[in-house]
């Protein structure tokens, strides 16, 4: 009996002191949760007509009609989720965790559909007529496949020491030519390694001036940008104004939809898997570029974190002087083909290629390797 007593008291002498961390984030998560909930109240009063018109398609067309939508229920709907959200943040039931960061998704989500709901109420005129909220992900897909190239060049030279500010030079300079080469030989792929070679000369200018001379790469990469800039700017301008001619140099032919580029094998597995609702035309109704993409993603972080090429990479990014020290020939050499050979895999991937590496001027890192590393 005393031992049950003792045991009573010492639980009621408990007291539970909470982390000043976790008491901003319960205090961050209701104020950001309120302010959604109540511009979706707003948005949700603020409506008059209802109906608003949709299509799952990017375009309106014969295939992808538009239809109508109680665009109110849809407003008040995504409003309690946000109440729901934020009298959870307000009691601390919100985790931490994968499930905590799928709950903001859901009200960032709600909170975006409510926005688009309430732009398009109530934009009907004798003029435009209705407006169609049409699927913004396609699009969003095309326009990110360009920056994704990029981002993986700007990894790949990162991780091999590099300060590589050129990229958007090589995105000009490859567009540009890109344009021409497809225009002058009437095909999208020319265009392509036109956009290539591009690139690479870019990075050619970028590895004499870095490694020859030892000019400062931020300064050397600023000075590329600019040098793409005005070249480009020059020679569109001596395209003649004749339209015969001029047609002849910029009437680039872009590459098809997968579904529609009459490929052997990729063209009908892609015409089926667009016919998955919503997914399948954002993800797979796409360019080969989209594709590439796709597979670039996978190709370079294998290629970074689970090969031996990859491990001498960033072992010369993080410490190139223990990286000379173990070299197999004279100094640095090694290092040097390991980076131009990134940044010429980088320089491989369409309209965004890599600039080829120079001996980093930063502070080297420790350099970290682990047993499941190929040694």
């Amino acid at each position: 009996m005393s031992a049950a007593v003792v045991t009573e008291v010492e639980q009621a002498d408990v007291v539970d002191v909470r982390d000043r961390a976790d008491v901003r984030r319960q205090v961050k998560l209701v104020v950001v949760f309120a302010i959604v909930a109540l511009l979706l109240l707003w948005f949700a009063l603020d409506i008059s007509n209802a109906t608003v018109s949709y299509t799952l398609g990017d375009t309106v067309s014969q295939d992808n009609p538009p239809k109508d939508l109680n665009g109110l229920a849809v407003v008040w709907a995504c409003f309690g989720v946000a109440l729901l959200a934020t009298g959870a943040a307000a009691i601390n039931k919100i985790p931490r965790g994968a499930l905590g960061a799928l709950i903001s998704v859901v009200v960032g989500v709600a909170f975006f559909v409510g926005f688009i709901v309430w732009s398009y109420a109530d934009q009907t005129n004798s003029l435009a007529g209705t407006l169609v909220i049409v699927n913004p992900l396609p699009g969003t897909v095309k326009l990110a496949t360009p920056l994704v190239f990029g981002a993986l060049a700007g990894c790949l030279c990162e991780r091999a020491g590099v300060i590589n500010i050129a990229i958007e030079g090589q995105f000009l300079t490859g567009a540009f030519f890109a344009s021409v080469a497809s225009s002058a030989f009437y095909s999208a792929e020319m265009g392509l390694l036109g956009g290539i070679v591009a690139g690479v000369g870019i990075a050619a200018l970028l590895a004499v001036f870095a490694l020859r001379y030892q000019v400062n790469q931020v300064v050397l990469g600023v000075v590329l940008i600019a040098l793409a800039t005005g070249l480009t700017n020059f020679l569109l301008s001596q395209i003649p104004d004749d339209p015969s001619i001029k047609s002849y140099l910029n009437e680039p032919l872009i590459l098809a939809p997968m579904p529609d580029a009459n490929m052997p094998v990729l063209s009908p597995i892609a015409a089926s898997l667009t016919k998955i609702p919503v997914i399948g035309p954002t993800l797979f109704n796409q360019t080969l570029l989209v594709y590439l993409m796709y597979i670039s993603v996978a190709f370079v972080t294998v290629l970074l974190f689970q090969t031996r090429w990859g491990l001498r990479v960033r072992s010369v990014g993080e410490h190139p002087t223990a990286a000379d020290t173990v070299a197999s020939r004279s100094t640095g050499s090694a290092g040097r083909r390991c980076c131009s050979a990134a940044s010429s895999r980088a320089s491989a991937a369409p309209t965004s290629p890599s600039a080829l590496p120079a001996p980093s001027t930063r502070t080297p890192r420790p350099a970290t390797a682990s047993s499941r590393w190929p040694r």
